[in-house]
């Protein structure tokens, strides 16, 4: 039952990793191991030094500050910010290291939140199926637009990465807005129709903005020193 929920995630990140035209996976597998372990770490904190327990109401903006914060925001603002301040490789290395860091990240993070929620919920189809669709598919939109922010700042292009970076916060509140629709029990064909158009519009972006020159091999330097 819980099959789709445990391997969405990191099957995804695999295939992504596998299919990257910039490097190849043994390159990646840093980023990817820092993100399994941080998860695991956060996780074990989680269960068991924190018993803060979230109160859910009826208010919508409460709701859906609290989804998106827990979920999106913060594991990518901090992931995000640790990893291009101690990794001393190219900026062009640290965006193709968004989707193994926060990849591996996510597959342990997600499941744990839903996994460990109460027991109405976690056997909800949303839960299981469609959750994980939304943070894959934000996965996908905030690599790609992660990507074109490093691009555009590089390049001394502000205005584009200031758009690029705006439209990696929007990405971030879309699974918490269709979560919260959910949760609320709007009607169902808003949250449907959000979550499949946001799924449609990841995997177009994605597959429309995949770089398209294959590099050699490289091995990074990760958290070292050298250039």
């Amino acid at each position: 039952m819980y099959a789709f929920l445990l391997l969405c995630l990191p099957c995804l990140t695999i295939y992504l990793m596998l299919t990257n035209r910039q490097y190849q996976f043994k390159s990646l597998i840093p980023p990817a191991l820092t993100g399994l372990i941080a998860s695991i770490a956060v996780c074990v904190i989680r269960g068991f030094f924190i018993t803060y327990t979230h109160w859910w109401t009826d208010s919508f903006f409460a709701t859906l500050i609290f989804i998106a914060l827990r979920d999106t925001i913060l594991p990518a603002i901090i992931m995000c910010a640790l990893f291009f301040l101690f990794s001393k490789d190219t900026w062009t290395y640290k965006a193709a290291s968004v989707t193994p860091l926060m990849g591996f990240f996510l597959s342990v993070y997600i499941p744990y939140l839903i996994l460990s929620g109460s027991n109405m919920e976690r056997h909800t189809a949303f839960m299981l199926f469609v959750k994980p669709v939304l943070i894959a598919a934000y996965l996908l939109a905030l690599t790609v637009l992660v990507r074109h922010a490093v691009k555009s700042f590089t390049a001394d292009n502000k205005r584009n990465g200031i758009l690029y970076t705006a439209a990696c916060i929007a990405v971030m509140f879309i699974p918490a807005l269709t979560e919260t629709l959910w949760y609320l029990h709007v009607i169902a064909i808003l949250w449907i129709s959000l979550a499949v158009l946001f799924t449609a519009g990841a995997i177009a972006l994605h597959l429309f903005h995949t770089p398209k020159v294959t590099e050699t091999e490289r091995i990074p330097v990760f958290m070292t020193m050298d250039n």
